[in-house]
């Protein structure tokens, strides 16, 4: 995101809508989590920091250390 948009809350309505789409594929397909790629650079430690806000945990992936999952339970209860 361009750095002027920062702070409007436009990430945050990005990955609700994200997280509302995951949940309706879950609910036909019965997954269990949501999965997140953070991605790396200059502002890794800001982007994990807006991942971990939403309740994302790391998956703990030795093959992708930038991965995160959010438990579908916790989607929808975030969500309500």
């Amino acid at each position: 995101m361009r750095q002027d948009q920062q702070g409007r809350g436009l990430g945050t309505a990005l990955m609700i809508d994200a997280m509302r789409r995951g949940l309706a594929i879950a609910d036909r397909m019965g997954d269990a989590a949501i999965v997140r790629d953070v991605l790396t650079g200059a502002q890794a430690v800001r982007r994990w920091a807006f991942t971990t806000q939403l309740g994302f945990r790391p998956l703990g992936d030795p093959n992708n250390p930038n991965r995160a999952f959010l438990p579908v339970a916790d989607a929808r209860a975030t969500l309500g």
